[in-house]
């Protein structure tokens, strides 16, 4: 979603908030141009979106006198300590939704704060803001921690990094952030379009692998009711009550899921059930569920006496439907029926000492087996598919790493499939059709998907890391996505014609360098990809078309339909002549577009 079709979006809240709060005294009276109404409806959203405040009244401070505070307010967190958040609003029109913002604005932003935290300014004609700046200092005379937060509909200015560290470093227990617009917009597209529950947007996000965490057993008054076992790897199965694993989710969220597949569909009917039974029939819930396996990096030894154990780090692989089940009951439950879930239910938990990447994703992979699944659903939270979606956040093209992982979308973007798209990139720019038609025909019947198969897994036929990594960008994805669907909408539409298509888009890189090469001999070099790019973002495919027309007649005219149609023989063993001959046969004289 470019950032002008999100700031649309964004805009139609910021006046649903106007319409909602427009008998109030700022709207009806003090507020009146159109500008001033939507920086204040800004404010309102991040407080209701952000700060899960349903009904905003004295948080925001904003007018003369307010130091860079337009919002102030404190916030409970999961360990029941206050947090305050000082907030600095910079609400922009969509002419800027694509520039930085200055980095002269948030270094007095940041000189403001600092006054504030030296206690050094005085008060000021801003009453709203005197009463609020009071409960802070107070907040601040107690040791309590404080976020400062800067947000914008514009860019972050990557300029003022070392300020932001260099304020943390000189202010311990205070921390800094900016939310620009591609911070709020991935926030958005989380919460309204793949339906994730966050618990708390503002919080810190958390990371429980390298945490030490406490769990708490079990042992209905015996010793030694558990499983040990030590070789090859350690591992414990042993029971745990709901308090603890609402603990877990209340303070890590669903980055507990990381290396799971399966995140919780929070509105499934699988969910529903099991919070039914947690609250109608808690007695009966560790008979019909199956526990939770989590991974733990260091597992000390557990003796039989032990009622609790210190970790270091924690992945749930298995049983986030649980764990989201357990959360959703416990948060609503009332006190006393959180004593009843509590004394009645029972949780089977399995920890595995984890054994290095690759073990960990075959017990991910193998626990998490018992529904039909695709290889690729098993790196849907690699570090690279999660950039990969992230970039594409900037585009009108989302980025699909898991199945069905978009509840909705809006009316002016695509999703796009990783397994087709990883099909196109490979054979687009490392021309090998072949290994993209079999990882389809794989796919169809059920075999191993070799397209995100790791090559640790089979050095022969993995294919994942060459695809997917640090050098890997959503935008040559795209590139190569483009060009295959237009391949297609230039080809005759009939079934053989998957074999002529990829053919086209494996050869089209090559053939389109040398055709570039000919056009333009005085240059040396030419950025073939941003070309094409160029093209596409000009509307003008004239080229491309005639390039594509090239290689659909020379195969016409040389090949019969049976043999496009062996996929062994053309797109493989053939194919790898096609790629010396084709460049060499094109002449520029032969393009009509040149």
């Amino acid at each position: 979603m470019i950032n002008e079709n999100f700031y649309k979006i964004i805009n139609q809240e910021f006046d649903a908030i106007i319409e909602k709060y427009k008998e109030e005294e700022n709207f009806r009276t003090k507020l009146k141009q159109e500008e001033q109404k939507k920086a204040y409806a800004f404010m309102i959203w991040f407080l209701e979106f952000y700060g899960k405040i349903p009904r905003v009244r004295e948080e925001i401070v904003d007018g003369p006198g307010d130091f860079s505070c337009d919002i102030i307010f404190p916030k409970v967190d999961y360990q029941n300590e206050t947090v305050y958040y000082v907030v600095q609003s910079k609400w922009n029109s969509e002419s800027n939704c694509n520039k930085m913002i200055s980095s002269d604005e948030i270094k007095k932003t940041l000189n403001d704060f600092d006054t504030i935290l030296r206690g050094s300014k005085t008060e000021s004609k801003n009453e709203r803001f005197n009463e609020r700046i009071k409960g802070l200092q107070n907040h601040l005379d107690k040791n309590g921690k404080v976020e400062f937060l800067f947000i914008t509909l514009s860019k972050n200015n990557p300029d003022v990094e070392e300020n932001l560290s260099g304020f943390e470093k000189a202010n311990p227990n205070m921390f800094v952030r900016v939310f620009d617009i591609h911070h709020i917009k991935k926030d958005f597209i989380d919460v309204r379009y793949k339906k994730l529950e966050r618990l708390d947007l503002l919080k810190r996000r958390t990371n429980p692998i390298n945490d030490k965490i406490t769990i708490q057993l079990e042992r209905l008054g015996t010793n030694n009711n558990q499983i040990q076992i030590k070789k090859p790897f350690d591992a414990y199965i042993f029971l745990v009550r709901p308090k603890l694993v609402y603990e877990l989710f209340n303070k890590y969220g669903y980055s507990l899921f990381i290396e799971n597949v399966r995140n919780p569909i929070k509105d499934s009917d699988i969910n529903k059930r099991m919070q039914e039974t947690l609250l109608k029939e808690p007695a009966y819930f560790w008979y019909y569920n199956n526990g939770i396996t989590a991974i733990s990096s260091l597992i000390p030894e557990l003796s039989k006496q032990a009622k609790e154990i210190e970790i270091t780090g924690l992945q749930i692989i298995n049983g986030a439907q649980t764990v989201h089940a357990v959360y959703k009951a416990y948060s609503e439950a009332s006190t006393t029926e959180r004593q009843k879930i509590d004394e009645e239910v029972l949780l089977t938990f399995r920890l595995y000492k984890s054994a290095g990447e690759d073990f960990d994703r075959k017990v991910t992979k193998y626990t998490n087996a018992q529904n039909p699944m695709s290889d690729r659903d098993f790196w849907a939270n690699d570090p690279v598919q999660i950039r990969l979606q992230e970039e594409s956040y900037n585009t009108q093209f989302w980025y699909q790493k898991r199945r069905d992982e978009f509840v909705e979308v809006p009316e002016d973007v695509t999703v796009l499939d990783n397994k087709l798209m990883a099909g196109i990139y490979i054979s687009f720019f490392y021309q090998i059709p072949f290994i993209a038609k079999q990882a389809f025909k794989d796919e169809a019947i059920k075999r191993y998907d070799a397209l995100f198969l790791s090559k640790k897994e089979d050095d022969k036929f993995g294919w994942y890391e060459m695809i997917f990594n640090k050098e890997t960008e959503y935008k040559d994805l795209l590139i190569a996505e483009h060009i295959y669907f237009y391949i297609e909408k230039l080809l005759p539409k009939s079934g053989f014609y998957d074999n002529l298509q990829l053919s086209i888009l494996g050869l089209f890189k090559i053939v389109f360098e040398k055709y570039l090469s000919l056009k333009f001999p005085q240059i040396n070099e030419i950025d073939t990809i941003d070309y094409i790019y160029k093209c596409f973002q000009k509307e003008d495919y004239t080229e491309l078309s005639e390039v594509t027309k090239f290689m659909q007649n020379y195969i016409h005219e040389n090949y019969k339909l049976e043999e496009i149609q062996d996929d062994d023989w053309f797109l493989n063993k053939e194919f790898m002549r096609l790629k010396v001959l084709l460049p060499d046969k094109l002449k520029l004289k032969d393009m009509e577009g040149k």
